[in-house]
């Protein structure tokens, strides 16, 4: 027996877990689904530092059937390298059963827009948490572009 699906079988998910979490520009959730203006970023480079960083951020959690209609907690936040947080939003969730879903896992999103002022180039840590499971994206500040004295 072969432990890994065969096309369109889904994977059991026994625990509910961050499925994904991707920056972007901006983000929202419509209808279900995440969309995404200038996603997928790891890199700020401003003009000049202190630099107003704003950051969409899109997390999906999926829960399992057998923890649907239950509460779980969920955090993301926006952690600097000496660990103190710029921003943090946390809440719980709930979701049910879809009619005839037979075991089958709910992918729940959901989105924030978010800004904070940013003193220099550092190495962020955007961490997202739900129950016991964690992902994380590193987000490096770096130096402004040079000035363009003497480039062409």
């Amino acid at each position: 027996m072969s432990s890994e699906a065969e096309v369109g079988e889904e994977l059991p998910v026994e625990r509910t877990v961050i499925d994904f979490l991707m920056t972007a520009d901006y983000a929202e959730v419509v209808g279900g689904k995440v969309y995404l203006m200038g996603g997928g970023w790891d890199r700020f480079s401003p003009a000049t530092y202190p630099a107003q960083l704003r950051i969409g951020v899109a997390v999906g959690v999926r829960v399992p059937y057998l923890e649907a209609n239950m509460p779980h907690h969920f955090s993301v936040a926006l952690v600097r390298g000496d660990g103190g947080e710029l921003f943090k939003v946390e809440g719980n969730l709930e979701t049910g059963r879809a009619p005839g879903s037979r075991g089958d896992s709910t992918l729940v999103p959901f989105a924030a827009n978010v800004a904070t002022t940013l003193d220099g180039p550092q190495l962020l840590e955007l961490v997202a948490r739900v129950d016991e499971s964690s992902r994380r994206l590193s987000i490096r500040a770096v130096d402004p572009p040079p000035t363009g004295r003497g480039l062409r």
